[in-house]
């Protein structure tokens, strides 16, 4: 009775959880309960739409402090931007001689380097990943030449992170040896063969990810990270090596009746999300058996472990991180928030979701210009670490407000690919 669902819409005004009431989710599940060709994720997209429309009507309300609203935005690349890696083959100590031909026909050896120019940091995991994606893309362009990725210039024993060791033995278990010629090899040498030429793959990781002035100087573009070369193909090939029996290619193995919501908090850590806690139980009061939420504090342990995580889910809310660089492992159509502190944006780990087939949002204070704040923050050092300290306080509604519109996102990219 639609008079009786009025009214009862009017008393659950007092709902603490503003946009939307579960009364209007169980008024839709209701009619098209009554539709036996209604699918479970029809249903879902119909009560995230009405959620839209209701938030964008009602508003946030004033954020309680230390809590501060933050406006989601859609994370886009400008035409002049790409999140494809280029590189350039040339044979070892001449740089004139470039390989022309197809890459298929290349049976010598190739070798990627990783060193201080592209990466930072060995045992720090963002850092390792800006070169050693980048070396997994494009030595599989060339399945038929003796692999290689040369690391150089780190001293062996300062790795410590399970994470990058273990991804090295997945270089090792794809038939790319890994090697270092200057301490002992990760890998065995023994099958190097002395009789073939070697050439190496050079490569542009992209930007630091953090805004620059364009060309004359009248607005700002994200200088984006680079990972993969053919992007979604490369990438299910390394979360297939990842993931093993875990790797799902397709929503047909999951269920749809259930969004699968993953928040990241970082407690005890630089940017911790401390209302991570309380956004999922106002998410689970408004959504019911439609979705089951997980939070996680700090990823440790492997890497397949860490990956399955960020594998199993339909909604990723993070804060800016080294554990973002999981995003690598996301299923196609999969939507990410990255919320990122006053002062702190850049598009260091959203090209990350792009390649995977996801797609990305931004979380900012709302009312303020990202890239202007950041600019004038990251000038110098001391600006830089005072943004990264501090506690991420996104308010509950602010992430509320923003999640049908994450729903709805996913869900049209799954139509797009079922087409």
């Amino acid at each position: 009775n639609t008079g009786n669902f009025m009214l009862s819409r009017e008393k659950n005004k007092k709902n603490p959880h503003p946009a939307f009431s579960t009364l209007e989710s169980e008024f839709i599940e209701t009619l098209f309960a009554r539709n036996t060709n209604t699918t479970a994720l029809s249903m879902i997209e119909a009560i995230a739409a009405a959620q839209l429309i209701e938030s964008k009507r009602e508003g946030l309300p004033p954020a309680v402090p230390p809590q501060i609203q933050y406006t989601a935005s859609k994370f886009e690349l400008s035409i002049a931007q790409s999140s494809s890696i280029q590189f350039s083959v040339h044979r070892v100590g001449d740089i004139r001689q470039e390989w022309v031909e197809s890459y298929e026909s290349l049976t010598d050896q190739i070798v990627c380097v990783i060193d201080r120019i592209n990466t930072l940091n060995m045992n720090h995991i963002p850092h390792f990943a800006r070169a050693a994606f980048p070396c997994w893309s494009i030595l599989h362009q060339f399945p038929n030449a003796e692999r290689y990725v040369k690391v150089r210039n780190f001293d062996w024993d300062e790795i410590t992170s399970e994470w990058i060791i273990d991804l090295m033995k997945v270089f090792n278990a794809a038939g790319i040896q890994v090697v270092d010629y200057f301490h002992n090899s990760f890998v065995s040498q023994s099958n190097h063969s002395q009789s073939k030429s070697e050439w190496v793959a050079t490569f542009d990781i992209g930007g630091g990810g953090f805004p620059a002035a364009n060309g004359d100087g009248s607005a700002y573009e994200i200088q984006n990270s680079k990972y993969f070369v053919n992007r979604m193909s490369d990438v299910q090939s390394l979360q297939k090596h990842v993931l093993g029996t875990l790797y799902h290619n397709t929503r047909e193995e999951r269920d749809e009746a259930q969004l699968r919501v993953l928040l990241i908090d970082r407690k005890g850590a630089t940017r911790e999300w401390p209302y991570a806690k309380s956004t999922a139980a106002m998410i689970e009061h408004l959504w019911g058996k439609r979705v089951v939420v997980d939070i996680v504090s700090n990823f440790e342990g492997s890497l397949r472990s860490q990956a399955a995580k960020f594998h199993w889910a339909d909604i990723v809310i993070t804060p800016h991180g080294a554990q973002n660089t999981n995003l690598a492992f996301i299923q196609p159509c999969a939507s990410v928030l990255e919320l990122f502190p006053r002062g702190y944006y850049l598009g260091y780990f959203q090209p990350l979701v792009l390649s995977a087939g996801g797609v990305a949002f931004d979380g900012y204070p709302s009312g303020r210009l990202r890239s202007l704040d950041t600019v004038s923050t990251v000038s110098t050092l001391e600006g830089r670490v005072k943004a990264r300290e501090g506690p991420i306080n996104t308010s509950p509604e602010s992430i509320l407000q923003a999640f049908p519109d994450l729903v709805l996102n996913s869900i049209a990219c799954r139509r797009g690919l079922d087409k």
